[in-house]
């Protein structure tokens, strides 16, 4: 399993914080785990998070954004 699965299974804390408070610069943190900037979503835990899928989009030459996309989980089978 993927390690941003694992994680997300676990249902861990997420905490949200400012690395730059002045230019209101977020970013959000799983113990142990990662730290991002604010993606302009919220959850608390990793267990909101759903289905996560990673993306690639070329932004210009020799440019690359790195993309992670999450939808809900689906009906337990």
């Amino acid at each position: 399993m993927a390690p941003a699965r694992a994680a997300a299974d676990r249902g861990l804390a997420i905490r949200s914080a400012f690395s730059d408070e002045s230019t209101q610069r977020r970013y959000g943190e799983v113990e142990g785990f990662a730290r991002v900037a604010c993606g302009a979503t919220h959850p608390r835990r990793t267990g909101e998070l759903g289905i996560v899928t990673p993306g690639r989009k070329s932004v210009g030459k020799g440019r690359e954004r790195i993309e992670v996309y999450a939808a809900p989980a689906g009906p337990a089978a």
